[in-house]
């Protein structure tokens, strides 16, 4: 919902002909008042856009329901100065007719708030009041183009050698969003230390952690050793309650890029203790692991070339989702060495992998190492969360209309059909 905002900017246009819709308010008052709700809306201040309003005045915008009374105004007004912490709003010509009045403006400001997109938008549209007796606003509609609108919000704000960490954020989060890709880091940023990736994906996670979508897992990526001498790289990204799939549940493709993830089987541990690190041990980890899982986690690449892990990093390890069983395990029953998982998609490609391929040994190390990772970057593992393993095999591509089941031996099976 975007409406009423001005910074003063513009021809006031008076018609000498003033009907009923102005409540007796002369033009001289009209651009008085036109004024003063400008400068409100550029205070800062939400109540003051509100105090423009009679008590049970109401602000409607496009087709959504109408904010009636103070309260419910100044929550609007809110909202758009939170969403927009630089907003500056313009008013371009106030028309007065003795049918109308017609407060026009132009919006400009950076979607930079919680869960923004970073996108810088500039678009018009006007209200029409209605004042009361008060001389205040009674009612009003306000008008823009919406389709506008969410074509520049959902625009990427374009990236340089001097962008800072959050816009890095809001670019990858939008591309996310949008289900594309980019190639701006490999341009603006090819030589990124990975002290600078984690404090990226530890500001993405200040900004869109809420006490409705907390922080309630992690991951590892390039756990798996497909290579008897092969160099292991491994990283970390996280979950948030809202990625976490229901077990059963259609999963939507939203947030896979252009429509299409990987499926990859993996191993899930959940910890009933801190692991804080740097230096904790194989038997801290598996006396903190409280049961043991499995795992369908889907990833890709918000990148179009990664030339290295740290654009990884950043890309939140490219997770895209994950849906973790019901069943679980006690870990000193498993024998990881006996145990093989895969994925399958659509009754019929197939992949198949070992548990030990996980860091040549088996998934505990995988813990061990984030364990001791983590604490690098200002981050740890907590209680309550959990972590899945990496994948124990070469994933598999899905997308809406798909099926997909990973099984690990002896320790089930888990299937998810695709939708958009």
């Amino acid at each position: 919902m975007l409406a009423n905002i001005c910074r003063i900017s513009g021809v006031l246009i008076l018609s000498v002909v003033i009907g009923a819709c102005s409540g007796g308010l002369t033009p001289e008052e009209l651009n008085d008042h036109a004024t003063r709700y400008t400068a409100a809306w550029n205070s800062g201040d939400p109540a003051a856009v509100s105090m423009f309003f009679s008590e049970n005045g109401s602000l409607k915008v496009n087709n959504a329901e109408p904010a009636v009374g103070r309260e419910a105004i100044t929550e609007v007004a809110r909202g758009f100065m939170t969403a927009f912490p630089d907003m500056e709003l313009q008013m371009r010509e106030l028309k007065v007719s003795d049918e109308s009045i017609q407060f026009h403006w132009r919006y400009l400001g950076t979607n930079a708030g919680p869960g923004g997109t970073g996108a810088a938008v500039d678009f018009s549209g006007y209200e029409e009041w209605t004042f009361g007796e008060d001389k205040l606003v009674a009612r009003s509609l306000g008008h823009f183009d919406e389709d506008e609108y969410q074509a520049q919000l959902n625009t990427p704000r374009p990236l340089t050698p001097e962008s800072s960490d959050a816009d890095l954020v809001a670019h990858m989060m939008q591309h996310e969003k949008n289900q594309t890709q980019t190639d701006a880091l490999a341009i603006n940023f090819p030589d990124l230390t990975r002290e600078h990736a984690y404090a990226i994906q530890r500001l993405r996670l200040e900004q869109t952690v809420s006490d409705s979508d907390p922080l309630v897992g992690w991951k590892l990526g390039w756990t798996r050793l497909a290579e008897p001498n092969e160099a292991l790289d491994p990283v970390v990204g996280h979950y948030l309650q809202s990625r976490v799939h229901t077990p059963g549940q259609p999963i939507s493709t939203r947030y896979f890029t252009a429509g299409t993830a990987f499926a990859e089987p993996e191993i899930v541990f959940y910890l009933n203790k801190d692991l804080p690190g740097p230096t904790v041990t194989r038997e801290e980890v598996i006396e903190a692991i409280d049961a043991v899982g499995i795992a369908m986690e889907f990833v890709g690449s918000r990148n179009t070339e990664m030339t290295n892990r740290e654009h990884a990093i950043v890309d939140n390890g490219i997770a895209a989702g994950v849906v973790l069983a019901e069943r679980r395990y006690d870990v000193g029953d498993l024998d990881f060495r006996q145990i093989e998982g895969s994925v399958t998609v659509n009754s019929a490609e197939i992949s198949t992998g070992r548990a030990t391929s996980i860091m040549g040994e088996d998934p505990t190390e995988g813990l061990v190492w984030a364990a001791n990772e983590l604490p690098k970057y200002g981050m740890h593992l907590k209680a309550g969360q959990f972590i899945i393993s990496g994948t124990v095999t070469r994933p598999l591509p899905v997308s809406a209309g798909d099926s997909a089941t990973v099984a690990f031996t002896g320790m089930g099976l888990l299937s998810a059909t695709f939708v958009e």
